[in-house]
């Protein structure tokens, strides 16, 4: 349908969208480009569309489970405090044919990380 279409190209073009002018969702799930970070940094922004309460699934590289840089660190210690991360088994995606590890962070979203009229210019990480 129509709205479902629309949602789907909000999601598309994440990184791009403004926060302050977006809508906020009760639950994502998300896939994002693993190359570079960019895995943290779609999970990061991807949070502030959700509602307080909310959850957001993704999966993410491998690597976000140990990267030793301040945005990998920083990423395990939101982590820590609004969810879990979790190595899937190897191969995982084989049949899509990558054998990249992955993990699933799952995220529960609270009043400062998610997008509410209060805390609009806010950053939690």
């Amino acid at each position: 349908n129509e709205a479902f279409a629309a949602q789907a190209l909000a999601v598309l073009k994440l990184l791009k969208a403004d926060p302050e002018k977006s809508t906020v969702y009760d639950a994502v799930a998300m896939n994002p480009p693993f190359e570079n970070g960019a895995d943290i940094i779609h999970v990061r922004h991807a949070i502030r569309f959700v509602k307080p309460g909310g959850k957001l699934a993704a999966i993410v590289s491998g690597g976000a489970m140990f990267r030793d840089d301040k945005l990998g660190r920083e990423f395990r210690s939101f982590v820590a405090s609004h969810g879990t991360i979790e190595a899937l088994p190897d191969g995982s995606f084989a049949s899509e044919g990558t054998g990249v590890r992955t993990a699933i962070v799952r995220l529960t979203a609270c009043p400062s990380c998610a997008l509410t009229p209060e805390n609009h210019s806010k950053s939690t990480l």
